[in-house]
């Protein structure tokens, strides 16, 4: 565990004991702050009481001894409404933040350590992203640790030691809450429609991305892949104060990688340094993917040649484009994590003869933008909330049936793709929309697919 020393014998509030919040109150507590922890949940406070840790309401306590809140990620801190703790804190000008904050903190005392810090953000990507990277490293036996909003709490992750290396995936609700990040290498993949019910808008989201970059120094490193508007808005934004790399499907700037069906460029002042075939990538389903963690991993001395190498044993990470099980001639793939267009839009890429399950809770995204990959779908099965809304919308591009239900779609989608005698297929779930009409989370619409495909299988 990383122990947070910044407010030894100060009291600090933190709201929310998810696993972030109790690793939080662990880190403090074990740095010498006097911790006043709290969730409305009472599910939450009963598994924290269970890890031993101490309960306090904080609606009730004298909040002008409080130093600091520190909230957790899922907590709104603005939009759509402040949480009531929130106003709590303004009201007794407490300072606000997460537990990154927390890490940065500690990290930026520890220079002497040479400490590497590479922070991921984006919509969709963030976690292949830093498990690419953590595996290129691990298979070059690095000492690096995986954290963040995948994985374990920033906190949770091993102590500092000299040369040791933290990939960590950032969230946009987590760069809100960490006013002072500052990545030693910073990453920024996309902006899609997302989290909109948190940011308002998408030029308030992309903003928020864009704080990664804001605390880098002259030494540091910012890679942004800039392949939608608001992406190269902020690398045109850090182009001129900071050291930039920029990866795109077209060359827009002098110096960068870009990348076409075919091959990988790299080019600096217009002159072409490399050329890297596509077909010698094997094990990534996402070319961006790939070349940020290629940029990542020569900038800490690896060759392009150990980073081939290290792919050659790297797995898709679970519920993303990850490849479930073969019967016959059909592919089952489980895409679960594609909770928006941008994110589904890549895996119908990525298939031909597809089987489409797709549906779940609205978030008045324009399912339109798919409409040049409808000619790779035999047929679409439609479920959740939004099943009416896709049927008029993408039922010229494709025949759509309306299903009760996830399981009722599987058993449709392998009755009909057994039928099918024109070479392979796949049943693809790659939803477009997040899961929480119907499911927990997209973990659990996942594994449920997972097991809908067993159950059917089986009566075969």
């Amino acid at each position: 565990m990383i122990v947070s020393e910044q407010y030894k014998n100060q009291t600090v509030v933190v709201f929310g004991l998810g696993k972030t919040g109790v690793i939080t109150v662990k880190s403090l507590s074990k740095g010498g702050a006097n911790v006043l922890a709290w969730d409305d949940n009472i599910k939450a406070r009963r598994l924290a009481k269970k890890e031993r840790i101490s309960l306090k309401n904080i609606y009730f306590i004298d909040w002008s001894r409080v130093k600091c809140l520190v909230l957790s990620p899922g907590v709104p801190l603005n939009f759509p409404k402040p949480h009531p703790v929130v106003l709590l804190a303004k009201k007794n000008q407490c300072q606000i933040i997460g537990d990154f904050e927390l890490f940065q903190h500690q990290i930026s005392r520890k220079k002497h350590l040479n400490l590497s810090f590479i922070g991921i953000t984006g919509t969709n990507g963030k976690s292949t992203t830093c498990a690419l990277i953590y595996h290129i490293l691990k298979k070059e036996k690095r000492d690096v640790y995986l954290g963040g909003n995948f994985g374990s709490p920033i906190l949770g992750l091993n102590a500092f030691q000299k040369n040791r290396i933290y990939v960590a995936e950032i969230s946009s609700f987590q760069i809100e809450t960490t006013p002072n990040l500052k990545p030693n290498v910073a990453v920024h993949l996309n902006i899609a429609n997302s989290h909109l019910d948190r940011h308002k808008n998408l030029l308030r989201y992309s903003k928020i991305k864009s704080k990664i970059f804001s605390k880098q120094e002259k030494n540091d490193l910012s890679i942004v892949v800039a392949n939608d508007k608001y992406s190269k808005k902020i690398f045109k934004k850090i182009l001129k104060t900071n050291n930039t790399v920029v990866i795109a499907n077209k060359k827009i700037f002098h110096t960068g990688y870009f990348y076409n069906k075919k091959e990988i460029i790299q080019i600096k002042k217009n002159k072409i340094l490399k050329k890297i075939s596509i077909s010698k990538i094997r094990g990534v389903d996402n070319l961006e993917n790939f070349i940020v963690a290629m940029v990542v991993s020569a900038h800490l001395g690896i060759s392009d040649k150990k980073i081939f190498s290290a792919l050659d044993s790297f797995k898709s990470l679970k519920h993303r484009l990850e490849f479930f099980k073969k019967y016959k001639n059909i592919s089952f793939i489980n895409d679960s994590k594609a909770t928006n267009i941008h994110a589904t839009s890549r895996a119908l890429a990525s298939f031909n003869n597809i089987f489409w399950i797709v549906g779940g809770k609205s978030q008045n995204e324009n399912i339109a933008k798919l409409n040049p990959y409808f000619k790779k779908v035999l047929r679409a099965y439609l479920i959740g909330e939004t099943k009416k809304e896709f049927e008029q919308k993408i039922n010229n591009g494709c025949r759509c049936i309306k299903t009760n239900d996830l399981n009722s779609a599987v058993k449709l989608a392998i009755k009909d793709s057994l039928k099918f005698r024109d070479g392979n297929c796949c049943i693809l779930l790659s939803p477009a929309c997040p899961s929480y009409d119907q499911f927990q989370n997209f973990e659990e619409r996942g594994d449920c697919f997972k097991k809908y495909i067993k159950n059917h299988l089986s009566q075969i």
